[in-house]
């Protein structure tokens, strides 16, 4: 994969399919011209994808990018699904038709107890202790599927950026704390868990029950 990002060989081959290969589907919402996210298609059997644009691809802070969007098509496709069925918060979102909820879930980010004890952080497994018993169980599960989903992206995101000499991606963890918070709490949470088992890098069903605490997975 190093080699692969090196020569940059896939962008070019993505700006050909971009060029060459295009079809025409509805969309279940507004996409912007820069758009760059992933999420399932029903017009592709409901599989993970990453919309991108040939705007995305303009700059090499954006190249870097795609590899994130591509982490979230492989959680889909290995065990998000499955995981998102064990959920409190999913369960209870789609009972009231929000389908956003990982972008727009009331989170209590301004509580005091959260923002002092993210402040003051030093161990992430105390740190999670404390949170399972003081947060409700759908702000719990909010607060570590963030830190899955979207800090195991930034993790990958940032080892590409290492690879190619770049700047890290970082979030300066102080208040005022919001969804993106996570991504950095997640990364670096992420980050001690593959150093301390590697099999957690691959096994990301594992990853997720690990940083939720689960007494059995």
């Amino acid at each position: 994969m190093g080699l692969l990002c090196r020569s940059w060989g896939f962008l070019r081959w993505f700006r050909w399919i971009l060029g060459n290969i295009r079809t025409e589907h509805p969309t279940p919402f507004p996409i912007s011209f820069d758009i760059q996210a992933a999420f399932p298609l029903s017009f592709y059997d409901e599989k993970a994808a990453a919309v991108l644009t040939e705007k995305t691809l303009g700059n090499p802070e954006r190249h870097v990018v795609v590899f994130h969007e591509f982490v979230h098509c492989f959680q889909w496709e290995t065990c998000e699904r499955e995981l998102r069925k064990e959920l409190e918060i999913e369960k209870q979102q789609r009972e009231l038709n929000n389908f956003s909820w990982e972008i727009d879930y009331p989170f209590p980010y301004n509580d005091d107890f959260f923002v002092r004890m993210t402040s003051e952080m030093v161990s992430f497994e105390d740190y999670h202790a404390k949170m399972k018993e003081y947060l409700k169980v759908t702000d719990f599960e909010y607060l570590v599927w963030q830190e899955w989903k979207e800090g195991f992206a930034r993790y990958v995101e940032n080892l590409m950026r290492g690879e190619l000499k770049m700047d890290l991606k970082r979030n300066t963890l102080s208040p005022p704390y919001d969804r993106v918070s996570f991504y950095e709490l997640g990364s670096r949470y992420v980050d001690l868990l593959v150093e301390e088992d590697s099999t957690l890098g691959s096994r990301l069903d594992k990853l997720f029950y690990t940083m939720a605490l689960y007494v059995s997975q």
